[in-house]
Protein backbone atom coordinates (compact mmCIF):
# COMPACT_ATOMS: atom_id res chain seq x y z
CA UNK A 1 0.00 0.00 0.00
CA UNK A 2 1.03 3.80 -1.00
CA UNK A 3 2.62 5.49 1.97
CA UNK A 4 2.21 9.10 2.67
CA UNK A 5 5.09 9.70 1.27
CA UNK A 6 4.39 8.55 -2.17
CA UNK A 7 1.33 10.30 -2.23
CA UNK A 8 2.39 14.23 -1.34
CA UNK A 9 -0.37 16.54 -1.01
CA UNK A 10 -0.07 19.71 -3.25
CA UNK A 11 -1.43 22.77 -1.46
CA UNK A 12 -0.90 26.66 -1.26
CA UNK A 13 2.07 27.59 -0.04
CA UNK A 14 1.92 29.75 3.41
CA UNK A 15 4.30 32.11 5.48
CA UNK A 16 4.87 29.18 8.05
CA UNK A 17 6.30 27.04 4.85
CA UNK A 18 8.92 29.61 4.07
CA UNK A 19 11.92 28.24 5.95
CA UNK A 20 11.73 25.10 4.62
CA UNK A 21 11.19 26.57 1.33
CA UNK A 22 14.41 28.49 1.97
CA UNK A 23 16.25 25.53 2.76
CA UNK A 24 14.81 23.62 -0.31
CA UNK A 25 16.97 26.86 -2.03
CA UNK A 26 20.04 26.32 -0.04
CA UNK A 27 20.17 23.10 -1.08
CA UNK A 28 20.12 24.03 -4.93
CA UNK A 29 22.82 26.73 -4.18
CA UNK A 30 20.08 29.15 -5.34
CA UNK A 31 20.88 32.91 -4.76
CA UNK A 32 17.54 34.07 -3.27
CA UNK A 33 17.00 35.47 0.19
CA UNK A 34 14.38 34.84 2.98
CA UNK A 35 13.01 38.88 1.79
CA UNK A 36 12.27 37.09 -1.64
CA UNK A 37 10.18 34.27 -0.46
CA UNK A 38 8.53 37.02 1.66
CA UNK A 39 8.30 39.32 -1.84
CA UNK A 40 6.60 36.29 -3.60
CA UNK A 41 4.19 35.21 -1.10
CA UNK A 42 3.11 38.65 -0.97
CA UNK A 43 2.98 38.99 -4.33
CA UNK A 44 0.89 36.18 -5.11
CA UNK A 45 -0.85 34.40 -2.28
CA UNK A 46 -2.68 32.68 -4.47
CA UNK A 47 -0.14 31.63 -6.64
CA UNK A 48 2.60 30.33 -5.01
CA UNK A 49 2.15 26.42 -3.98
CA UNK A 50 4.33 23.27 -2.00
CA UNK A 51 4.08 19.92 -2.52
CA UNK A 52 4.20 18.31 1.23
CA UNK A 53 4.73 14.56 1.67
CA UNK A 54 4.56 12.60 5.67
CA UNK A 55 8.03 14.49 6.03
CA UNK A 56 6.96 17.83 5.25
CA UNK A 57 7.38 20.09 2.44
CA UNK A 58 9.19 18.97 -0.23
CA UNK A 59 8.69 20.94 -3.30
CA UNK A 60 7.83 24.40 -4.39
CA UNK A 61 6.81 26.74 -7.13
CA UNK A 62 5.55 30.25 -7.35
CA UNK A 63 3.93 32.16 -10.25
CA UNK A 64 3.72 36.27 -10.68
CA UNK A 65 1.25 37.60 -12.95
CA UNK A 66 1.98 40.85 -14.91
CA UNK A 67 -1.67 41.69 -15.50
CA UNK A 68 -3.71 39.88 -18.11
CA UNK A 69 -0.96 39.54 -21.04
CA UNK A 70 2.24 38.10 -19.18
CA UNK A 71 2.63 35.34 -16.12
CA UNK A 72 6.16 33.62 -14.80
CA UNK A 73 6.84 30.49 -13.59
CA UNK A 74 9.66 30.42 -11.09
CA UNK A 75 11.36 28.63 -7.57
CA UNK A 76 10.56 25.15 -8.76
CA UNK A 77 12.32 23.41 -6.14
CA UNK A 78 12.09 19.27 -5.48
CA UNK A 79 14.20 18.12 -2.21
CA UNK A 80 16.82 15.36 -3.61
CA UNK A 81 15.72 12.71 -1.79
CA UNK A 82 12.05 13.25 -3.56
CA UNK A 83 13.18 13.63 -7.47
CA UNK A 84 12.67 11.57 -10.00
CA UNK A 85 9.29 11.02 -8.45
CA UNK A 86 7.01 13.54 -11.55
CA UNK A 87 7.03 15.71 -7.88
CA UNK A 88 8.19 18.83 -10.55
CA UNK A 89 6.40 18.26 -13.16
CA UNK A 90 3.14 18.04 -10.99
CA UNK A 91 3.61 21.59 -9.43
CA UNK A 92 4.88 22.99 -13.01
CA UNK A 93 1.50 21.06 -14.25
CA UNK A 94 -0.50 22.94 -11.25
CA UNK A 95 0.64 26.45 -12.20
CA UNK A 96 -0.13 26.11 -15.64
CA UNK A 97 -3.67 25.44 -14.70
CA UNK A 98 -3.68 28.15 -11.84
CA UNK A 99 -2.41 30.13 -14.59
CA UNK A 100 -4.78 29.24 -17.41
CA UNK A 101 -8.06 30.01 -14.89
CA UNK A 102 -7.24 33.35 -14.44
CA UNK A 103 -7.13 34.34 -18.76
CA UNK A 104 -3.52 34.47 -18.62
CA UNK A 105 -2.67 34.18 -22.56
CA UNK A 106 1.20 33.96 -22.30
CA UNK A 107 3.22 32.17 -19.57
CA UNK A 108 7.08 32.79 -19.49
CA UNK A 109 10.07 30.93 -17.51
CA UNK A 110 14.07 30.59 -17.44
CA UNK A 111 14.89 27.33 -18.25
CA UNK A 112 17.87 25.34 -17.09
CA UNK A 113 19.19 23.30 -19.41
CA UNK A 114 18.27 20.21 -17.43
CA UNK A 115 14.61 21.38 -16.91
CA UNK A 116 14.32 22.45 -20.61
CA UNK A 117 13.48 19.21 -22.05
CA UNK A 118 9.94 19.13 -19.53
CA UNK A 119 9.19 22.55 -20.22
CA UNK A 120 8.97 22.27 -24.56
CA UNK A 121 7.56 18.69 -23.51
CA UNK A 122 4.72 20.95 -21.83
CA UNK A 123 4.65 22.81 -24.68
CA UNK A 124 6.68 25.63 -23.92
CA UNK A 125 8.91 27.25 -26.73
CA UNK A 126 12.56 28.82 -26.75
CA UNK A 127 12.76 32.43 -27.16
CA UNK A 128 16.19 33.70 -26.42
CA UNK A 129 19.17 33.02 -24.29
CA UNK A 130 20.57 34.08 -21.45
CA UNK A 131 24.39 33.59 -19.34
CA UNK A 132 24.85 34.27 -15.85
CA UNK A 133 28.15 35.69 -15.25
CA UNK A 134 29.49 35.67 -11.88
CA UNK A 135 32.75 36.31 -9.59
CA UNK A 136 33.99 35.83 -5.91
CA UNK A 137 34.99 39.07 -5.68
CA UNK A 138 33.05 42.31 -7.62
CA UNK A 139 36.53 44.14 -9.81
CA UNK A 140 37.43 47.33 -8.83
CA UNK A 141 36.69 49.03 -11.72
CA UNK A 142 37.79 52.69 -12.46
CA UNK A 143 35.39 54.88 -10.86
CA UNK A 144 34.99 57.85 -13.29
CA UNK A 145 34.40 60.44 -10.22
CA UNK A 146 30.54 61.49 -9.33
CA UNK A 147 29.35 58.23 -11.37
CA UNK A 148 30.26 60.19 -14.53
CA UNK A 149 28.02 63.00 -13.59
CA UNK A 150 24.90 61.51 -15.20
CA UNK A 151 24.43 58.71 -12.78
CA UNK A 152 22.65 59.09 -9.52
CA UNK A 153 20.68 57.83 -7.10
CA UNK A 154 16.31 57.26 -8.13
CA UNK A 155 14.12 59.75 -7.14
CA UNK A 156 10.44 59.19 -6.89
CA UNK A 157 9.50 61.75 -9.29
CA UNK A 158 11.75 59.23 -11.67
CA UNK A 159 9.22 56.83 -11.66
CA UNK A 160 7.25 57.37 -14.77
CA UNK A 161 10.30 57.55 -16.67
CA UNK A 162 11.63 54.77 -15.80
CA UNK A 163 8.68 52.35 -16.18
CA UNK A 164 8.26 54.38 -19.80
CA UNK A 165 12.01 53.07 -20.45
CA UNK A 166 11.05 49.39 -18.86
CA UNK A 167 8.01 48.83 -20.51
CA UNK A 168 9.45 48.33 -24.11
CA UNK A 169 12.19 46.31 -22.92
CA UNK A 170 10.94 43.63 -20.98
CA UNK A 171 6.90 43.80 -22.92
CA UNK A 172 4.46 44.37 -20.19
CA UNK A 173 4.25 46.85 -17.20
CA UNK A 174 5.94 45.74 -14.10
CA UNK A 175 5.76 48.19 -11.43
CA UNK A 176 4.82 45.99 -9.28
CA UNK A 177 7.89 43.51 -9.49
CA UNK A 178 10.43 46.54 -9.53
CA UNK A 179 8.97 48.56 -6.52
CA UNK A 180 8.92 45.92 -4.58
CA UNK A 181 12.63 45.37 -5.16
CA UNK A 182 12.86 48.80 -3.72
CA UNK A 183 10.95 48.06 -0.76
CA UNK A 184 13.17 45.09 -0.18
CA UNK A 185 16.53 46.26 -0.25
CA UNK A 186 17.52 47.31 -3.81
CA UNK A 187 19.87 50.04 -4.90
CA UNK A 188 18.77 51.78 -7.94
CA UNK A 189 20.79 54.05 -9.97
CA UNK A 190 19.54 56.16 -13.49
CA UNK A 191 21.34 57.58 -16.14
CA UNK A 192 20.26 60.86 -17.21
CA UNK A 193 20.51 62.80 -20.20
CA UNK A 194 21.49 66.25 -20.37
CA UNK A 195 18.12 67.24 -21.13
CA UNK A 196 16.67 65.57 -17.95
CA UNK A 197 14.93 62.70 -19.56
CA UNK A 198 16.30 59.02 -18.80
CA UNK A 199 18.75 56.70 -21.01
CA UNK A 200 18.97 53.40 -18.44
CA UNK A 201 18.18 52.65 -15.13
CA UNK A 202 19.47 49.89 -13.13
CA UNK A 203 19.33 47.51 -9.59
CA UNK A 204 21.88 45.68 -7.58
CA UNK A 205 20.80 43.94 -4.44
CA UNK A 206 21.78 41.62 -1.54
CA UNK A 207 21.71 37.75 -2.02
CA UNK A 208 21.96 34.99 -0.35
CA UNK A 209 25.40 34.15 -1.77
CA UNK A 210 26.23 37.06 -3.85
CA UNK A 211 24.99 40.77 -5.13
CA UNK A 212 22.50 40.39 -8.10
CA UNK A 213 23.05 42.79 -10.55
CA UNK A 214 19.90 43.43 -12.10
CA UNK A 215 17.62 44.75 -14.13
CA UNK A 216 19.44 47.21 -16.27
CA UNK A 217 17.49 48.71 -18.63
CA UNK A 218 19.46 51.05 -21.58
CA UNK A 219 18.54 52.26 -24.77
CA UNK A 220 22.30 52.70 -26.04
CA UNK A 221 25.69 50.90 -25.03
CA UNK A 222 27.46 53.42 -23.31
CA UNK A 223 24.38 53.97 -20.84
CA UNK A 224 24.54 50.21 -19.92
CA UNK A 225 28.56 50.26 -19.75
CA UNK A 226 28.49 53.54 -17.10
CA UNK A 227 25.57 52.02 -15.24
CA UNK A 228 26.91 48.11 -14.79
CA UNK A 229 30.52 50.03 -13.48
CA UNK A 230 28.31 52.29 -11.51
CA UNK A 231 26.28 49.36 -9.29
CA UNK A 232 29.39 47.73 -9.29
CA UNK A 233 31.78 49.84 -7.06
CA UNK A 234 28.65 49.35 -4.87
CA UNK A 235 29.28 45.72 -4.66
CA UNK A 236 32.22 46.34 -2.40
CA UNK A 237 34.48 43.58 -3.80
CA UNK A 238 32.43 41.16 -2.68
CA UNK A 239 30.54 37.91 -5.09
CA UNK A 240 28.45 39.13 -7.87
CA UNK A 241 25.57 37.59 -10.20
CA UNK A 242 24.85 39.10 -13.25
CA UNK A 243 22.77 37.26 -15.83
CA UNK A 244 22.79 39.18 -19.27
CA UNK A 245 20.91 38.28 -22.45
CA UNK A 246 23.35 36.42 -24.97
CA UNK A 247 22.36 38.93 -27.85
CA UNK A 248 23.84 41.67 -25.51
CA UNK A 249 27.74 40.96 -26.67
CA UNK A 250 29.10 43.92 -26.02
CA UNK A 251 27.77 43.92 -22.01
CA UNK A 252 28.60 40.30 -21.55
CA UNK A 253 32.41 40.86 -23.14
CA UNK A 254 31.95 44.06 -20.29
CA UNK A 255 31.62 41.42 -17.48
CA UNK A 256 34.50 38.91 -18.93
CA UNK A 257 36.82 41.99 -19.19
CA UNK A 258 36.09 42.92 -15.39
CA UNK A 259 36.97 39.37 -14.57
CA UNK A 260 33.75 37.47 -14.40
CA UNK A 261 33.01 34.04 -15.60
CA UNK A 262 30.22 32.54 -17.59
CA UNK A 263 28.56 30.09 -14.74
CA UNK A 264 25.48 28.98 -16.43
CA UNK A 265 23.00 29.27 -19.32
CA UNK A 266 19.37 29.78 -19.20
CA UNK A 267 16.74 29.88 -21.96
CA UNK A 268 13.80 32.34 -21.55
CA UNK A 269 10.86 30.38 -22.86
CA UNK A 270 7.16 31.17 -23.55
CA UNK A 271 3.74 29.12 -23.39
CA UNK A 272 1.07 30.58 -25.16
CA UNK A 273 1.14 33.39 -27.74
CA UNK A 274 3.74 35.44 -27.18
CA UNK A 275 1.97 39.05 -28.25
CA UNK A 276 4.14 41.50 -26.17
CA UNK A 277 7.38 39.82 -26.05
CA UNK A 278 9.71 43.45 -25.19
CA UNK A 279 13.29 44.05 -26.14
CA UNK A 280 15.91 41.71 -24.89
CA UNK A 281 18.08 44.49 -26.92
CA UNK A 282 17.39 46.94 -23.97
CA UNK A 283 18.08 44.07 -21.59
CA UNK A 284 21.81 44.28 -20.16
CA UNK A 285 20.58 42.25 -17.07
CA UNK A 286 17.38 40.98 -16.01
CA UNK A 287 15.35 40.96 -12.84
CA UNK A 288 16.06 37.29 -11.76
CA UNK A 289 15.17 34.05 -13.48
CA UNK A 290 12.45 33.45 -11.58
CA UNK A 291 10.18 36.70 -12.38
CA UNK A 292 12.13 37.94 -15.72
Amino acid sequence: MPSDVDLPILRLMTRADLPVADRLRAQAGWNQTSADWERFLSGAPEGCFVMEAASGVVGTATTLSYGQDLAWIGMVLVDPDHRRRGLGKALLGHCLEHLRSQGISCIKLDATPMGRPLYAALGFQDEWPLTRWATDSAPMVEDTGEDGGDVRQLRPEDWPALLDLDRPAFGVDRAHVLQALVQHGSQVLVRSRRDGTLSGYGMIRPGSRAHYLGPVVASDQDTATTLARSLMIRANGEAVFWDIPDRNAETAQLASDWGLTAQRSLMRMHCGPNLHPGNPSLIHGIVAPETG
